[in-house]
């Protein structure tokens, strides 16, 4: 049956080919050669109609071929279980003796083999148990010491902060101790520079002094007052200049560039004293050498004279010209500078502009007197351009 199977494959293959392709190839290929449009679309439909045929019969002879393999298959399954029936029916009728007894000797031994090795895991167990309490008791030594230990760590512990705690405070006090020594040196340092500060000032007023008395002092060599006449000084020729009012513009800017070169003249004060203890201290000079400036500048009495700082933007110096040509003080004038100037204030930063461009600049500027009127006066501005008063303003003001 079997062997009948195999050429019905081959049979059914060949038989599509012939009843299903052969018959489109063939109608299409003719149609295509020697007909026209309309009846190479009949031709077509032809070969089509057979392909359909073909594949009715090719339909059957599958059915056909897949009920003769069923049969097939029923028949083999139908005499693999006779065959095993028969073979299980010859096994089960006649057992032998001889199996029996190697049966007998087999389980023998392997209850022989199970004994032996219930015996060995006996003693396993046996082993493990001793094993067992020993670990045990060694675990109980290890923690009787750990307790121990951790009591020790504890007490330790407790005494290294009270220690530190201790340290600390100590730390603390030695803190407060030093920073009260401080400031105790830094007041010490202070009262220092204060005293010397108090001491070159003594110094420099002892030698201004001493300086007015020389120019001031009459000549003594009573015998010859004709020679001695001449032999006047050169600031005593600059105070005799100074004493005429200035009332025109050009007096005006002569004032001026003498105040200016007054101004830079004046050369950093050194420190005043021998090589003592505190020599090394470092001391602002700039006070002393301001007070020496204002000093000369208040001599100028021809009109009045003012020192401005563009750096700390306030006036630093008015002579005592002011007094007579506002009415106020010197020291009023220079602390309310620009509250008395509140009218003439864009006027003046005007005129400080100028200096950008200008060696000297010239504007009126409006103050406010002391009685509470309006004075305008003419106000000459000049730059130091070179000492320790750099880029201060000196100027001169009158009516």
């Amino acid at each position: 049956m079997r062997n009948n199977l195999i050429p019905s494959r081959f049979s059914i293959i060949l038989i599509s080919l012939i009843c299903y392709f052969l018959p489109v190839i063939l109608f299409t290929g003719y149609g295509a050669s020697y007909l026209s449009t309309d009846r190479r679309w009949w031709i077509f439909s032809i070969g089509l109609l057979m392909a359909m045929g073909g594949t009715a019969a090719l339909f059957g002879l599958l059915c056909r071929w897949s009920d003769e393999l069923k049969r097939y298959l029923k028949n083999e399954e139908r005499q693999i279980k006779a065959t095993l029936q028969s073979l299980s029916e010859k096994a089960t009728s006649q057992p032998s003796v001889n199996q029996d007894n190697s049966y007998k000797q087999e389980l023998q031994d392997k209850i022989v083999e199970w004994q032996s090795i219930q015996t060995k895991l006996n003693q396993d167990i046996a082993d493990r148990d001793s094993a067992l309490q020993t670990y045990s008791q060694e675990q109980e030594v290890y923690q009787n010491k750990i307790l121990m230990l951790s009591k020790e760590f504890a007490n330790y512990k407790n005494q290294s902060e009270q220690q530190i705690e201790q340290q600390n405070n100590v730390i603390i006090e030695c803190q407060k101790t030093i920073a009260e020594q401080r400031v105790n040196i830094e007041k010490q340092l202070q009262h220092i520079a204060n005293l010397e500060n108090k001491e070159r000032d003594l110094h420099y007023e002892i030698k201004a002094l001493l300086q007015y008395t020389t120019i001031e002092q009459p000549s003594e060599q009573p015998e010859e007052p004709k020679k001695a006449a001449p032999t006047i000084s050169k600031k005593a020729e600059a105070l005799f200049m100074s004493a005429s009012n200035v009332s025109s513009p050009q007096s005006a800017s002569t004032q001026l560039k003498r105040c200016i070169d007054i101004a830079m003249k004046i050369t950093g004060s050194h420190h005043i004293g021998s090589h003592g203890m505190r020599s090394e201290l470092p001391v602002d000079n700039y006070a002393l050498d301001l007070r020496r400036l204002c000093d000369s500048l208040r001599v100028e009495n021809g009109s009045v004279v003012v020192l401005y700082s563009q750096k700390e933007n306030k006036l630093l110096f008015a002579n005592n010209r002011v007094k007579d040509a506002l009415g106020w003080a010197p020291d009023k004038f220079t602390q309310s500078f620009h509250e008395i100037l509140l009218n003439g204030q864009e006027e003046w930063k005007k005129g400080l502009g100028q200096l950008a461009i200008q060696s000297e600049a010239r504007f009126p500027v409006t103050f406010k007197t002391k009685a509470g009127t309006d004075q305008m006066m003419q106000c000459h501005l000049g730059l130091v351009n070179a000492g320790i008063f750099r880029n201060h303003i000196v100027g001169v003001l009158y009516t």
